[in-house]
């Protein structure tokens, strides 16, 4: 509707449509935006880019939909004391491209990546609000406004000609600040994707894209000198290079994240009880079925060994060599049960050394190489050292099942408050390859903690991907 009313108020060559410095640019955002963010608010409200993507069509609807009437309502002279604080909402325009530098700190992952990428972050977080009060205080736009219509406005806000209205147009300068910005994030898009391997790349490799030709555009931009259709078609780059990885290479259905926000908090404990007596139901069956056999056979040779020890000694030995047996097996499944819960190796080697452990075990000598790359200490909750342990073996047991590869690195990285654990190999899969069994666990196991997980077969391998929480599990 906002896009209608923009093509419009230009095609009718309407005062209002002057508030926009680029008419096509807002309508392609508006649409571009809109609707990609839309998409993917619904589909994946656990990444940000949906969120981010709606907030800068928020933004150009609050110009179209209340900044271009109230100039109308201005420059027909009606006395609307509102339209002056409509007027100036036209300061929005530039938030959009101030967001996409946020999108590409943030891209693939949703988070900052690095000391440097949170503090970029912040920067432009923190920098586009306090840019977006300061200049919205300021009357900058008021002044415009009465030069395009002709004639001085009779409209104006409590705050004009005062000191506030003075801050407010120096906070312009903060702008520009912005933006440059946003355009280091682009760089740092680009040095990113020259930096990192598998499926990492392959996601960054699209947005670094788009990155480099907005970098190559911009010094055209700001001189005017680039042809009108150029600001309709950069918003349709953007969501495209950022659209195209996430449907590609699994950001958009290959963890089907819980929705907290939709779910709400009883629903959640709901699941955790379910998980807990899931967990319950598994210990009594295996006890019961298991254990519980190998327990009476083993007390009734015991029994019958007391019976025949005085009248049949080479009988009892025969019964107390069952029973040794018997309790052989119980001693094994006593283990089996206790590494269900926890692996030992993980309390007496730590995680770096039980993984390197179980891995060698799996590769053997004539396996495929697998490399193990993570800090000796890590300082995990126990719940995700578990998660991170039997990940990890589950997707490199995976790999040596079903493909041909002669490589598989496995690595475990801190990133700010989250831990990443990536599995990366250079083989190929054999027959079609498609979610099973081994990838639903591996996915809720992240999930349950509170993380996220995405796994795809692509020509240069097969990748895993899994973010938990490094506190807090």
């Amino acid at each position: 509707v906002a896009a209608a009313a923009a093509i419009w108020a230009w095609a009718a060559r309407s005062v209002g449509a002057g508030l926009l410095n680029d008419p096509s640019g807002t309508v392609a955002e508006l649409l571009c935006y809109g609707g990609v963010g839309a998409v993917l608010i619904a589909r994946r409200p656990d990444l940000p880019f949906g969120w981010i993507l709606g907030v800068a069509a928020l933004a150009d609807m609050l110009v179209v939909g209340v900044g271009m009437p109230a100039l109308i309502a201005a420059d027909a002279g009606r006395d609307v004391g509102l339209a002056a604080w409509g007027i100036e909402l036209g300061v929005l325009q530039w938030v959009p491209a101030a967001l996409e530098g946020v999108v590409n700190v943030r891209f693939p992952s949703g988070l900052p990546s690095g000391r440097i990428g949170r503090w970029h972050d912040r920067a432009l977080r923190y920098g586009i609000g306090i840019a977006l009060v300061g200049s919205y205080l300021g009357d900058s736009v008021t002044g415009d406004a009465a030069e395009l219509v002709g004639h001085p406005l009779t409209v104006h806000r409590v705050i004009d000609v005062t000191w506030v209205t003075s801050i407010g147009d120096a906070a312009i300068v903060l702008v520009p600040v912005v933006i440059l910005l946003g355009l280091l994030a682009g760089v740092g898009v680009i040095v990113r994707c020259v930096r990192a391997v598998g499926i990492e790349r392959s996601q960054l490799l699209w947005r670094a894209g788009g990155a480099a030709v907005a970098l190559l555009l911009f010094p055209l931009t700001a001189l005017g000198l680039t042809p009108a259709f150029v600001g309709a078609v950069e918003p349709l780059v953007f969501v495209a290079t950022l659209l195209i990885p996430v449907l590609r290479y699994q950001l958009w259905a290959g963890d089907p994240v819980p929705r907290r926000r939709r779910l709400g908090l009883l629903v959640s404990r709901r699941t955790l009880l379910e998980a807990q007596e899931d967990e319950r139901r598994r210990l009594r069956r295996d006890l019961h079925d298991g254990l519980g056999p190998l327990l009476t056979g083993l007390r009734l040779n015991l029994d019958a060994v007391q019976t025949q020890l005085a009248t049949d000694p080479q009988k009892a030995l025969e019964y107390l060599t069952t029973a040794r047996e018997a309790s052989a097996e119980v001693i094994a499944d006593l283990r089996g049960l206790v590494y269900g819960l926890r692996p030992p190796a993980l309390d007496e080697l730590g995680l770096a050394g039980a993984l390197r452990l179980q891995l060698d075990f799996l590769a053997g000598e004539a396996g495929p190489t697998v490399e193990l790359e993570t800090e000796d200490t890590l300082g995990l909750p126990s719940a995700v050292e578990a998660a991170v342990y039997r990940t990890a073996t589950e997707a490199v047991t995976n790999v040596l099942r079903h493909s041909d590869a002669r490589r598989c690195l496995v690595r475990i990285a801190k990133l700010g408050p989250h831990l990443v654990l990536t599995i990366d190999d250079d083989g190929h899969v054999i027959g079609t390859w498609h979610a099973g069994v081994g990838l639903t666990s591996m996915r809720e196991r992240a999930v349950e903690l509170g993380g996220s997980f995405a796994a795809s077969s692509g020509p240069d391998g097969f990748h895993v991907k899994a973010v938990y929480p490094r506190r807090g599990a």
